[in-house]
């Protein structure tokens, strides 16, 4: 009766309650899990603050969790959790309850302790719970509205039109109660429990739901170690590459009727959905994960592999903040070795980071430029700047000091490490509307020591890379006006920058 909306109203406007809080506490555990299942289904049960009731039926839950109890038993108690757990004192109670943390150590260690838990029928509801108390109801909402293309002000204006608003707000969740879950849950082994899911079989809607929860573990920077210690990179990068599945869904419509076709199509599409949500979730938590981690303790292998499916996130993502991580996280791999720069660009890195690099957001456009500064001076990238196009678009990036310091800083530190080029330094000098060297010049005289310093080192790089005329055409750009400004500018600069344009006069004056 318990598993329909018009049961449990049903139950819960007679005496059914009562009558069930008095078999919670029976001598027979058959009886008294019974009880507590339909009690959670019913949401019965006070929760707050331990109370008493609440412990009995976690209590009641826990037994049902336990090593020697049955499938069927494991079955009732993760339906019996997942009924309840989008409710916050529930979700705190597994955290911070000394029956609840039971409860919640037994969730976990039914994955871990069984590799058939991943295929059974409550894998699901499993991995239900763990995403749920890893994230907020307000967390949801978004996610949902964010996949409906629909902004928080619509659906509240659509709600007062409809009339279809609840009224009822519950507890608050806020990003500090959902930390602290998060926290304790990795305590758990939670990050373990996941990579069991995914490693051991788990269908596409479990690895779907597992890879949002390691994306909402992630977003926590103090718990990152700790799941990589666990093995989540190696589920994250299993999930990024191959999505909710493993397995080609193959068109095998021969033979069957209209309706027939019609229902494998929605599958294949749904498994598409399913595919493509896995992957963006997973590799998302790979950046995170990559952003804050010191690449170098990490195991060769986890870090190539972790690359292309980054890479393809960029390229396709339309998330600011998946795109944002993702190039920052690729920045920091870049940093390794001459083989991740390699990995990075054979996986199409320099058009991705290119196309970021267009994006409105000023965080997402200074990643991508960071990115492909980087991956300097990689023949690939020394080949893009070839392009009168592209280098018009970084002189913009390097121009727009006074807007965006931050980003000017990285794309002329990109172009100090390939201006000593032959080919990129004739792009530079034949810019239309003088907007090649002059633009440098100016960049010379921003007062601002990091960018004094890289335009100094790309004017260094252009005396070698435009041959015997180089002192000729720089002196007709400027380039003594702009020497002088910095070397006798009240304003002082860092030593580095000082002997970089000190240097650059000298050159000029030999």
């Amino acid at each position: 009766i318990g598993n329909t909306e018009s049961g449990r109203g049903m139950l819960n406007g007679g005496d059914a309650k009562t009558i069930l809080q008095v078999l919670v506490q029976s001598d027979s555990p058959d009886v008294r899990s019974s009880a507590a299942v339909a009690l959670a289904k019913m949401n019965a049960v006070e929760f707050k603050s331990e109370s008493n009731e609440g412990a009995i039926v976690l209590h009641s839950v826990m037994q049902l969790l336990k090593k020697g109890a049955t499938k069927e038993e494991h079955a009732k108690g993760v339906e019996a959790v997942s009924f309840v757990i989008t409710d916050t004192d529930v979700k705190m109670s597994l955290c911070t309850g000394t029956q609840g943390m039971g409860v919640m150590r037994e969730l976990v260690n039914m994955v871990i302790n069984d590799k058939e838990t991943a295929k059974s029928a409550y894998a699901y509801g499993l991995a239900y719970c763990f995403e749920n108390l890893t994230m907020s109801e307000d967390d949801k909402k978004r996610e949902k509205l964010r996949e409906m293309e629909v902004t928080q002000e619509q659906w509240e204006q659509f709600e007062k039109l409809t009339k279809s608003g609840t009224g009822q707000k519950g507890r608050p969740d806020p990003p500090e109660l959902v930390e602290q879950r998060i926290k304790a849950f990795v305590q758990a082994d939670g990050a373990a429990a996941l990579r069991a899911l995914v490693l051991n079989g788990g269908s596409s809607r479990v690895l779907e739901s597992v890879s949002r929860t390691y994306c909402n573990m992630a977003s926590i920077q103090s718990v990152r170690p700790q799941m990589f210690s666990q093995g989540a990179a190696r589920a994250l990068i299993h999930m990024a590459t191959k999505g909710a599945s493993s397995t080609s869904m193959e068109d095998n419509s021969t033979g069957k009727t209209e309706d027939d076709t019609m229902s494998s199509r929605r599958n294949r599409e749904q498994q598409t959905k399913a595919d493509e949500k896995t992957k963006k979730f997973a590799a998302h938590a790979l950046a995170k994960m990559f952003i804050t981690t010191d690449p170098n303790v990490i195991g060769h292998n986890q870090i190539m592999d972790s690359i292309a499916p980054m890479v393809r996130q960029v390229r396709h993502s339309q998330e600011d903040l998946v795109l944002f991580e993702c190039c920052m996280a690729l920045t920091n791999l870049a940093t390794v070795n001459h083989e991740t720069k390699r990995k990075i660009i054979t996986c199409k890195g320099i058009t991705a980071f290119e196309y970021a690099s267009y994006s409105d957001d000023t965080l997402v456009r200074r990643a991508a430029v960071e990115s492909m500064c980087n991956l300097c001076p990689e023949p690939e990238m020394v080949e893009w700047f070839k392009s009168r196009q592209h280098m018009r678009l970084w002189l913009l990036y390097s121009g727009a000091y006074e807007d965006d310091e931050l980003t000017s800083s990285a794309a002329t530190g990109a172009l100090a490490g390939v201006c000593y080029d032959p080919e990129v330094a004739k792009c530079i000098q034949d810019q239309e509307e003088g907007t090649g060297i002059p633009t440098l010049v100016v960049l010379l005289m921003s007062g601002i020591s990091p960018i004094i310093h890289r335009v100094a080192v790309c004017f260094l790089g252009l005396l070698e890379g435009l041959g015997a005329d180089a002192k000729q055409i720089l002196k007709e750009n400027g380039i003594e006006k702009g020497i002088d400004s910095v070397l006798n500018s009240a304003k002082p600069i860092d030593p580095p920058a000082k002997s970089a344009v000190e240097t650059l006069q000298k050159e000029l004056a030999s």
